[in-house]
């Protein structure tokens, strides 16, 4: 499997896993951005303002478990590291860690 195919089968689970989560489902949209240097692929979830929470979960446990499950599915299938984070649209700055 290349490696714009293990992106897109990654990228496809966090936001399948994220729409089973949030009331608007419609609204999750998730980048990928792969840094040529280290072969680390940095995902990024979006969604609508009210869903945040939800994805994010209580003490983090949403984010962080879908953070863990994708660490390990590209690790062990794709043999790369990657980071997903949640961003806030009325923020642009950063996004939740």
């Amino acid at each position: 499997m290349g490696r714009d195919e293990a992106s897109v089968k990654v990228r496809e689970w966090i936001e399948t896993t994220t729409r089973l989560v949030v009331d608007k489902p419609d609204d999750v949209r998730v980048e990928e951005v792969l840094s040529p240097d280290s072969g680390t692929s940095y995902f990024s979830v979006y969604c609508a303002y009210d869903d945040i929470g939800k994805i994010i979960g209580r003490e983090g446990s949403n984010i962080n478990s879908i953070r863990k499950l994708a660490a390990a599915m590209c690790l062990t299938h794709y043999k790369r590291r990657c980071e997903v984070t949640c961003h806030d649209p009325k923020r642009t700055d950063r996004g939740h860690r």
